[in-house]
């Protein structure tokens, strides 16, 4: 156990924000107000995380199957950019997909680009 009873990290891996997308894309947000709101709430997880647990996130992109998923990568991208704790994770894009379009089929594949992301990552 690391300080104060939390386990040590040496990264939080992070491949979320379909559900944001799409919840804002519906609520009828513009892409860039989503952008930014996305982008905001991933710098303050990013920061908790650091705080919380000394760790870096490495977060993935989403599968852009719905035009909501595109400014939630946007932002995704604007956090790894600029905060330095924040690592980009393996692409996934040209896996295949369940039937729902967004979660992933194909775990065996995911699973080794998490593992060479995080390998890469944290050498």
């Amino acid at each position: 156990m690391g300080d104060a009873g939390k386990p040590p990290l040496r990264a939080w891996l992070y491949h979320q924000g379909e559900c944001d997308g799409a919840e804002m894309q519906n609520a009828g947000v513009a892409p860039e107000t989503a952008r930014a709101l996305y982008a905001s709430a991933l710098m303050e997880l990013a920061d908790a995380v650091l705080a919380d647990y000394g760790a870096p996130m490495i977060v993935a992109r989403i599968v852009e199957t719905r035009p909501g998923f595109v400014p939630i990568n946007e932002a995704i991208a604007d956090v790894a950019a600029a905060h330095p704790n924040v690592w980009l994770g393996p692409w996934t894009d040209d896996l295949e997909l369940k039937p729902d379009r967004v979660h992933v089929q194909d775990v065996e594949t995911l699973a080794v680009r998490w593992a060479n992301s995080v390998l890469a990552l944290l050498q």
